[in-house]
C-alpha cells in the first residue's frame, strides 16, 4: 500500500511554512510513507508481521488500511506534516507549548502527530523524533496505539459522551482530546476529510507514461508489416 500512501500525502497542501525544495518534500513523504505503510502493519500484526509470534495488535478493527489512511488524516489535521515538527524543532507557539517560569518554552506535543507524554506511548518517547524512517515509524506506531485505545475505551465506556457516529468518530473523538469524551464536537470534519482520503486509497494509481523504445539506443524494434 506504500504507492497508494505516498499518493495521498502528495496530494495534501503543503505548509506555508516549510522551506524544503520539491526534492527534499518529495524524498520526506517518501519516508513517511514507507513508516506509516509498516507502522499500520505492526499494530495490525499483518503484511510482513503476520507471522511473527510475537505480534500483538493494537488497532482492534484489524483493517490496516483502516489505520493507516487514518494516520495520514491525522498527521494532515494535527501539524499538516510540517517539515519543522517533523524534525522536532517547533516554535514558541506550537505543539502545545507553555511557557515556564524565566520564559523557557516547553512543547508538550511532539511529532507530526502530536502527542502528549502518557504511559501508552511512553516506550516510543524518546526515539520518535525526527524526519528519519525510524523514529517516524516509532511516531506512528505510537500514534495507532493512541487511535487504538481510544476506540476501545469508548466502545466499553458509553458514559463517556453520547456514541453518535461510529468507530471512526470515536477514535478521532478519543485522539484529540486525550480521551476524555467519545463524541468531540469537531471530529465530523476530520472523520469527513477520512472517509475522502479512504476513497482516494481505493482508486488505481496512474500507470508511469509508456516508454518508447523506438527511439532508444541499443533496442530495436521490429517494423510493422
Amino acid at each position: 500500500m506504500y504507492a497508494s500512501l505516498l499518493a495521498l500525502l502528495t496530494s495534501l497542501p503543503v505548509f506555508t511554512g516549510d522551506t524544503e525544495t520539491p526534492l527534499q518534500r518529495s524524498a520526506r513523504l517518501e519516508t513517511i510513507a514507507h513508516a506509516v505503510d509498516s507502522a499500520g502493519d505492526y499494530a495490525t500484526c499483518t503484511g510482513d508481521y503476520a507471522t511473527v509470534d510475537w505480534c500483538r495488535p493494537v488497532w482492534p478493527r484489524k483493517s490496516a488500511r483502516q489505520l493507516k489512511v487514518m494516520l495520514i488524516m491525522l498527521g494532515r489535521a494535527e501539524s499538516n506534516f510540517a517539515e519543522r515538527v517533523h524534525a522536532g524543532r517547533c516554535r514558541a507557539d506550537e505543539c502545545d507549548a507553555v511557557k515556564l517560569p524565566g520564559g523557557r518554552v516547553f512543547h508538550r506535543a511532539q511529532t507530526p502527530w502530536q502527542m502528549q507524554y502518557t504511559a501508552l506511548v511512553a516506550p516510543e518517547w524518546a526515539s520518535m523524533v525526527g524526519k528519519e524512517y525510524w523514529p517516524t515509524f516509532q511516531a506512528a506506531y505510537a500514534a495507532s496505539k493512541v487511535l487504538g485505545a481510544s476506540w476501545s475505551r469508548c466502545r466499553r465506556e458509553p458514559q463517556r459522551g453520547p456514541l453518535t457516529g461510529d468507530w471512526m468518530t470515536w477514535s478521532v473523538s478519543g485522539y484529540a482530546t486525550g480521551g476524555r469524551t467519545c463524541s468531540w464536537s469537531r471530529a465530523a470534519g476530520r472523520v469527513a476529510e477520512y472517509q475522502r482520503l479512504y476513497a482516494a486509497s481505493l482508486r488505481p494509481l496512474p500507470l508511469p507514461p509508456a516508454h518508447d523504445t523506438s527511439s532508444t539506443p541499443g533496442l530495436r524494434v521490429a517494423a510493422e508489416p
